[in-house]
Formats: C-alpha cells, structure tokens, sequence
C-alpha cells in the first residue's frame, strides 16, 4: 500500500490544475491541456466532467469530449430525389438534426430508378474511427438497408473490404439510430446500397450520420478519460489509452495518467520508485525498489538500452523460434544455459556482432552484461565493444580485451567505459573449441544517470543552469555553471544564509525589504509585504529611476509633482521638490492637494 506521503503528493495536484481561460476558451485538466465542450456550466477542473449535462453543438459525453467529426463537414450522394417538398440534399444528413420521422423531409435521399446508390463524407483530415451512428427514415430503414455496407478508407474508394460487410441487414432488432462499429482509420466515409428489395429502385435514405472520434488526448468509450501524451498534440489509443511516442515527462502508466512524483528544489527530479515513496529531499525510496529499467538507492540509474532497438549480424534457430536481438534489452536478466531467451547469432560464421541503438546520446561509464552459463568462457575470447555516434566499428572500442578470461567475473559482468554515444556495439571474432564465432547475450544494460544527477549510483543531486543541463557523470560539474542559489563544484551546495542568486554571488543585507524577511537562497525576494519606498523587484534590490518614478513599488510618477523648480530632482523615496511647492501644493512630492490663497 501506498504510503501516506504519496497520497498528499498527489493531492497536491489540486494547486496546479484549474480551470482557465486561455485565449477566450475554457480549460481543464493539468497545465490546462484539455477545452472544455460544456454549456450552461463549468468543466471539472480536472477531469472535464460537464456540471449542466449538456455539451456544444457536435459534442456528446460526460465530459464532451466525444466529437461528431462529420458535423457539417462537405458530403456528396450518387443521385438526389426531389418532390413538392424540395430536393432531399446530401448535406442534411450532417447538419446535426437527428430527427428521423416517415414524413420529416430533411433527410438525405438518392433518386428513384436507379440500381446501386451511395452517399458520403469528407471529414477533412484522417482520424482513427471506432463508432458510427446512423439514423434512417422510419419505416424505410427495414427494407432500404438491405445491402447497406459501409467504408472508412484515405482516397475515397469502395473497392476495398468494407468496414461494415454484412449485404443482409436486418434492423428488426435495431434501434434508430444504431451503431456501426470499426475499428478503422481515413478521412472519407462512404455508405453504398446496391440490392432491391419491396421497391424497383435502391436507395440511400440518411437523416443523420455521426462519427465519433475522441477529442486529442481522451480515450475511452465515453472519451472521458485523459492521457497526457509527450506531445499535446499526440492522439493516443482510442481504447487503451497508450500514446505513441510516450508520456508527457509529469505522467507515467499504461495510458499516461498517472502523476510522477517528484522531488528536489522545486521539484527538479522524477521520482521512479515503484512502490512507497521518494523522500522530497534526496529521492530515497522508501521500498527500496524501482521502476522497470532504473536502478539504484534514489532510482536515477537508468539502463537506456531497455527495449530500444537492435540489430545483429546473424539469428539461430533451434527448432523453434530464432534467437532475437531484441532478447537482450526485454529487462530479463536470465542467463542460466537451458534459457531460450538470450540473443544468439547463427552457426558456421567467422565473426558475430549485435547491437543497440540508444535513440540519442548518452554519456556512457558502465555497461553490464549477462551472457548465457557455460558459453561465457569461451565465447567471449574475441569480444569487443564500441560506442560511437555513428555506428561503426573501425575505432578505438571502449573494450578492447581480445583474451577476454571470465574466471574471476561474475555473471553479468561490468564493462567500464569513459565515452559518450547513441550506438552499442558488440563484436567476435575468434573461435575457441567451437568451429563457429558466436555473439550469445541474454542481456545488456547501459546505465546512463538521469538529467541533475551523478556518481556511481546516480543518487547525487547537481542544479545545473539549466533543468535540461546533464552534469559530468564522475564529478557532477555542470556545462553552463550552476542554478541560481546553488554553488560548488557539483552544484549541489545551497548559498549561506547571506547570500543569494547566480553563484551565491548577491548579499541579503543589500535587500531593502520593507519589515525583515527570510533570505531565500535562489532569488531573495522579500516575503513580507514587500520592498521599502525607493526600491521594486522580488529581492527589492532595483532602485526607482531617479528622473521616472519614486515611493512604494515605485509606484508614483517624478511629472505628476508639482514642485516650484520644474527641474528639481526627484529622490527615490519619497520625491522630494527640490525648492519646495509651487503655489496651493504641499508635501514632500509636492502632490498634497491644492489650496485657496489669500
């Protein structure tokens, strides 16, 4: 169970998620990603929920996020049947009415005398499709969706495999409107009918044709749920919610809603504990245990090979399944000598290699490998490693042992390097008792230390300038200097209670707060109503222009005055005229209202 620190961290999410307008449109959720659908009410801050029950216009849900993409979106039909009541055009079959009466006229209809007919939709952009609604004519719809079939498809085409195959359709058991389901993506729906049943034409006879589609960053059934994906533009799985490219870096889970904890000044770090807690200070977790793919006392020691992308010169079969590459970043370290589940290159080969790509360049220091019992000894006489940004393996390798001896390594076994690369490179080229060169590996793990930390296990804080900023994995130097309030070598020492900001180098008796105040060590402000006259900023550090402004937050102008000498000075404090008043005026700034002389 969860610890209760982890329960008040995330009720804190309350403070930062709240609803807002943003250029003229109501939000919701976190960093207000999400706007709000609603009418007559507001949206739950943040989940959307609508308060009124009602959505806009082309949007349906509890929360309205459920969007009727074909909403008076341009549409076409085959033919058009008119009567005394006018033409039966294509377009009534989007404009949002959904009335479906036998003697309601604004329904889409197909000519008579015709033997196949079809109508359909440009939604404007391609969208996955899950769920169509349709409503047909009453007392029409038994016969006339005979041979109804539907597509979903790019290029406006119906010679593929429809989405909705079935030629007889009976609507007996159907509600009007009834559903269509999909599990489809384009931009073009096409409905057709092509078969005669109680009349000698077909037809396609549409009141109303909605297709659902989640809003960018819901899912569900309902699209009430939320997934908060690395880009806010990125559209996750309709039904599970999983985002293509990942989760923002605040979320984590299946679907990218759960909140990361955090922890460090002003919640620099992630916390990837997998159970209990980070302490809010130095990341410790409280179980003792990680995430999948990060290790270590604060869980900051990622392994940035885990389920990447690989590659190797060969794959044995043995009968049953070939010796993946990918076998050796799965997170299962299981190197025992009947596991089938190790990468290994196929027989009669002179020389092996595998390799990952890490997706982007890592400082690279430690390198574990699992190789599989028994084969460990000999098959890793010719063994190498190289990491390099390009690929390639005619350098210097970070391992360059070619009588590798694993008597005195455990397995795995700890490949120390000082480089820095994308690819991992492992290559074999001598034989031993075996006539073939193999590469046999169950796993390799690349601990890269994540974004402000360093050291051997990755459990040292360093606030460089920027949160983006990777400091040197040995010493924790920072690239471009430290965070302001943070000094030394590895950034990671606050500024004395004196002082404060960029290299600790401001003085917190150079502050002029109004009443005494705490220093704090990143900016200094003042916290306790603000800066004395003459001076504005967080720190109250900045003096008022002297030929501008003076007084509380400098606040008051130097040419609203009404001093006697038009060029007085105009102090910082209080403004003082130079040579007093002129005529009715009084006080020190000469603004005091004006008075009847005699």
């Amino acid at each position: 169970m969860a610890d209760i620190r982890q329960w008040l961290f995330y009720m804190t999410i309350i403070f930062v998620v709240y609803i807002k307008y943003i250029n003229g449109q109501l939000r919701f959720g976190y960093n207000n990603r999400y706007i709000c659908h609603c009418i007559g009410g507001d949206c739950k801050y943040d989940t959307g929920y609508c308060s009124s029950g009602r959505c806009q216009k082309g949007w349906h849900g509890s929360s309205c996020q459920k969007e009727n993409v074909a909403f008076n979106k341009n549409t076409w039909q085959s033919s058009t049947y008119w009567d005394e009541n006018g033409r039966r055009y294509s377009h009534y079959a989007v404009d949002g009415d959904t009335r479906h009466a036998q003697e309601y006229n604004k329904c889409t209809h197909t000519a008579g005398g015709q033997t196949n007919a079809s109508w359909g939709v440009d939604l404007g952009q391609s969208y996955p499709v899950n769920n169509i609604k349709i409503y047909a004519r009453d007392y029409h719809i038994g016969y006339r969706f005979k041979g109804f079939k539907l597509f979903v498809d790019e290029h406006k085409q119906t010679n593929q495999h429809p989405c909705r195959p079935e030629d007889n359709y009976d609507s007996r058991n159907k509600p009007n409107g009834f559903m269509v389901y999909c599990n489809s993506a384009g931009r073009y729906i096409t409905i057709t009918n092509d078969k005669y049943t109680l009349q000698t034409s077909v037809f396609v006879n549409l009141c109303e044709v909605e297709v659902y589609v989640c809003s960018v960053g819901t899912f569900g059934p309902d699209c009430a749920s939320l997934c908060y994906c690395q880009s806010p533009g990125d559209r996750c799985h309709p039904v599970t919610g999983q985002c293509p490219y990942g989760c923002a870096v605040e979320f984590t889970g299946t679907s990218c809603n759960i909140k990361q904890p955090r922890f460090g000044y002003n919640d620099r770090y992630i916390c990837h504990c997998d159970e209990g807690y980070c302490d809010t200070n130095t990341g410790v977790c409280s179980s003792r245990k990680c995430e999948k793919g990060w290790y270590g006392s604060s869980c900051q020691k990622e392994n940035v090979a885990f389920n990447k992308n690989t590659w190797q010169s060969s794959a044995y079969w043995d009968g049953y399944r070939y010796r993946d590459s990918s076998y050796a970043v799965d997170g299962d370290t299981n190197h025992s000598e009947e596991y089938n589940y190790c990468t290994h290159t196929a027989g009669g080969r002179t020389n092996a290699s595998w390799g990952v790509d890490l997706g982007q360049s890592y400082p690279v220091t430690n390198i574990k490998i699992y190789a599989r019992d028994l084969h460990i000894t000999y098959r890793f006489k010719g063994f190498k490693l190289f990491v390099d940004e390009r690929n390639q393996t005619n350098q210097h390798p970070c391992r360059p042992e070619d009588n590798y001896d694993s008597t005195n390594k455990p397995n795995g076994f700890m490949v120390h390097c000082n480089s820095a690369g994308r690819y991992i490179t492992i290559t074999n080229d001598k034989s031993t008792r075996e006539l073939s060169v193999f590469a046999n590996l169950c796993e390799v793990e690349v601990y890269a230390c994540s974004v402000g930390t360093f050291g051997p296990d990755c459990a040292s804080l360093c606030y460089c300038q920027s949160p983006g900023d990777k400091c040197d994995p040995v010493t924790g130097q920072c690239p471009n200097g430290c965070a302001d309030g943070f000094t030394g070598t590895s950034c990671n020492t606050k500024c004395y209670q004196s002082s404060y900001g960029k290299d600790c180098s401001k003085d917190c008796y150079s502050r002029h707060c109004r009443q005494a105040s705490l220093c704090n060590h990143v900016d200094g402000k003042c916290n306790n109503r603000g800066c004395s006259a003459g001076y504005q900023g967080g720190d109250c550090t900045q003096e008022c222009n002297q030929t501008i402004n003076y007084g509380e937050n400098c606040n008051n102008l130097c040419k609203d005055r009404n001093c006697l000498i038009s060029t007085s000075s105009c102090d910082i404090e209080y403004g003082r005229c130079e040579g007093g008043c002129k005529p009715g005026w009084r006080g020190d700034d000469c603004k005091q209202g004006k008075f009847h002389q005699c």
